[in-house]
């Protein structure tokens, strides 16, 4: 895709980028260094933190897997086990951690200032518990404040040092990610130095996602394309009552425009409009007007009865 977008543009167009953002993809470096040599590349510190939290992950998924393993196989027979039963009190004290640790995904992952009490809790229990998932977070939430820090040098230093702590620390997953950021630590420093972000660009990637997700997919892209311009309206737009208000807005204009273009067509001209989350269409006498188009109204049906008298001609 981005090989495409460069092949459309012109050598003068291509010589005006100035820096390309986005994630540490090799294709993304290839191409960039291909076309576009002398601009600025930048790795996005949204991708370097979702490294670390895949990398923390693997680690959570480990220690669950060893707390599930350390559980003993209890035989019992028929009926429920006593309640001073030592050997089922102690498998179901193993079963409660392992599930804990299961379910701290949410905890290990939001900024220690937006955790729940809850969630602090359980933090609390993974460092006296699990030191290895723990000390897994502690590596995890410093690359997340280095990523954050505003001058160069010192996080240029930061990160250096936070490379060599990972790659020591007898956890596999870090090891990967210090080579990782070792490979990409000229682009993560650049995202640094010149303050470039991709949030509200990825906002709006998981949001059309959220979209997709909530439709069960389109058979139509046409259809998935009105969705996301209807849902990206701006919010004075979005409400319910606001489309119903330009419904009938519109529908008093409609008398206008047939008026108008009486003396243009004959009687036998007809249309019939219709408003919905479909897209625009005309099928026979209907007019089907996307929501997001209802201010357009007037010209659809203008181009819509000289379709239908040159179809009549």
């Amino acid at each position: 895709v981005l090989e495409m977008f460069y092949e459309k543009l012109t050598e003068k167009q291509r010589a005006s980028i100035k820096a390309v953002t986005g994630d540490g993809a090799r294709w993304i470096t290839d191409c960039v260094k291909h076309y576009t040599p002398n601009c600025i590349r930048c790795m996005d510190s949204f991708h370097v933190v979702e490294w670390a939290n895949s990398a923390l992950d693997s680690v959570r998924l480990e220690e669950y897997r060893k707390l599930k393993e350390d559980i003993p196989k209890e035989k019992r027979g028929k009926g429920r086990p006593r309640k001073d039963d030592k050997e089922h009190l102690e498998k179901k004290d193993r079963q409660n951690k392992a599930d804990m640790i299961k379910g701290s995904s949410f905890a290990v992952g939001k900024a220690p200032e937006n955790l729940t009490q809850r969630q602090k809790e359980t933090l609390n229990t993974i460092k006296a518990m699990t030191p290895r998932y723990y000390r897994a977070y502690d590596m995890k939430e410093a690359l997340r404040l280095i990523l954050k820090i505003d001058d160069y040098e010192s996080a240029k230093v930061a990160l250096r040092k936070w490379r060599w702590r990972a790659s020591h620390s007898r956890l596999e997953s870090f090891k990967e990610l210090a080579s990782k950021i070792k490979r990409n630590e000229e682009f993560i420093l650049n995202t640094i130095k010149y303050g470039f972000s991709n949030a509200r660009i990825e906002a709006t990637n998981n949001k059309i996602k959220l979209i997709i997700r909530r439709s069960y997919g389109f058979k139509n892209i046409n259809n998935m394309l009105d969705m996301i311009y209807l849902c990206f309206q701006p919010s004075n737009s979005l409400t319910w009552k606001t489309l119903k208000r330009r419904r009938l807005a519109n529908a008093l204009s409609f008398t206008h425009t047939y008026t108008r273009r009486a003396e243009l067509f004959p009687d036998s001209v007809k249309l019939r409009i219709r408003f919905s989350l479909n897209n625009l269409k005309l099928d026979g006498d209907v007019l089907n007007i996307p929501l997001f188009m209802a201010d357009e109204t007037d010209r659809l049906i203008g181009l819509a009865l000289d379709q239908r008298s040159m179809a009549k001609e």
